[in-house]
């Protein structure tokens, strides 16, 4: 039989209740300490608070049945937990690199459209585009010397770094500077802006600095551009057919940027009027990898690999940021690739064209009148061709 008790709250005696019972109010406060309880044998009444100090009355009495055993998780309990978890991450990390990539994108297109905006800025105020590669006046040693990603710093809220290049007077009317790039030697002339100053006699010029608002963070490529070259890679390339001075020009050969009649090919100093085809109609600016048909930070076979140096001041070859320049990269053949694996030397990347590193497929455009677009892989490569093409008469990438 039970052993039952009672017990005298607020005047009114409650039970009977079992010990296990007892206990449990008493420790919930349903019973207060100083109430008093007494067996239903007993005649004497008990502070209930003695209740807890009796170790007797925690043991399972005659016929009392004993409290459930507590126990933890079994391995396979936990394994199922474990499973549910791992299915939940499952689903959930999709959605999550997808919102993630999206954010990488709007930045990405962020950049694009400042680019694309600078080159109208700098047309508005100089009273042309700025050229793909060379002097910003279209004559030796005046004005400001570089690619066009170095001519718009000031329009892109950049002008310390370009401040940085100004070539005081030294005494003379210009002198030679031997290249530390191996590309031999440049005229430097006085009071001029050229990306080329500092670099040949420390080696610490403008072409090392890392450039937050030309790279993509979809675009991890430029990282090894830094590391195997010693030049600050960059995820975006202009359109030669709109800002340098030829048809096209052979990419990558061995001619540095002294000599005069292969930098007149890259100046093209575009009227924005003279673009025929529409400025909305007209990519400016574009994606392209940062290393291209490259092995992560090596040097070697540089002749036959690129990508995208924003500063590239000595060579005219594959490392220029630029598309559509080259005779194998214009017409049909200047359609861009979607996420070709850039580390492979010979590989598939093709340094020459541009690239998306969206695995969605897209590739974010800037075009002459500052819009922005996302345009699919599903384009036809004469599309593409026509919205590079300035005076083509097609009707290009339409909204």
């Amino acid at each position: 039989m039970l052993r039952q008790w009672f017990y005298r709250h607020a005047g009114h005696v409650h039970g009977p209740v079992t010990i296990r019972d007892l206990r449990a109010a008493l420790l919930l406060r349903f019973v207060n300490p100083d109430d008093l309880v007494r067996e239903r044998v007993l005649s004497d009444w008990t502070p209930a608070r003695q209740v807890l100090e009796l170790k007797e009355a925690a043991r399972p009495q005659p016929g009392e049945r004993p409290p459930a055993n507590r126990r933890g998780f079994t391995l396979v309990e936990l394994l199922v937990v474990i499973a549910i978890i791992g299915v939940l991450i499952g689903l959930l990390l999709p959605a999550v690199q997808a919102a993630r990539e999206s954010a990488r994108r709007v930045a990405c297109s962020n950049n694009i459209k400042q680019l694309a905006l600078s080159t109208a800025s700098y047309e508005g105020s100089k009273g042309n585009c700025p050229p793909q590669l060379g002097w910003s006046s279209g004559r030796e040693g005046s004005g400001g010397f570089g690619t066009l990603f170095f001519h718009v710093l000031p329009y892109v809220e950049l002008g310390g770094i370009y401040e940085s290049t100004f070539v005081a007077p030294f005494g003379q009317q210009s002198r030679d500077v031997s290249s530390s790039s191996g590309s031999g030697m440049y005229t430097e002339y006085p009071g001029v802006y050229d990306s080329r100053h500092h670099a040949g006699r420390s080696g610490n010029g403008i072409y090392r600095v890392v450039v937050a608002g030309y790279r993509c963070s979809s675009d991890a490529s430029t990282a090894y551009v830094d590391t195997g070259f010693g030049w600050s890679g960059a995820s975006y390339a202009a359109n030669f057919q709109v800002f340098g001075n030829a048809p096209s020009v052979t990419v990558g050969i061995a001619v540095n940027t002294s000599d005069r009649s292969t930098i007149e090919k890259w100046e093209g100093r575009t009227r924005l009027r003279s673009i025929t085809d529409g400025l909305s109609k007209t990519i400016a600016v574009t994606e392209k990898f940062g290393t291209c048909n490259a092995v992560k930070g090596t040097q070697t076979g540089d002749y036959g690999k690129g990508g995208t140096m924003w500063a590239r001041w000595d060579w005219p070859d594959m490392w220029q940021p630029t598309f559509a320049a080259d005779p194998s990269a214009i017409g049909e053949a200047a359609m861009f690739q979607v996420n070709p694996s850039p580390y492979i030397y010979p590989g598939p990347c093709n340094p020459l064209v541009a690239q998306t590193p969206h695995p969605a497929g897209v590739i974010v455009a800037g075009f002459l009148d500052g819009s922005v677009r996302a345009i699919g892989a599903t384009v036809s490569p004469a599309i593409w061709w026509a919205s590079i093409t300035p005076r083509g008469g097609e009707t290009g990438v339409v909204e």
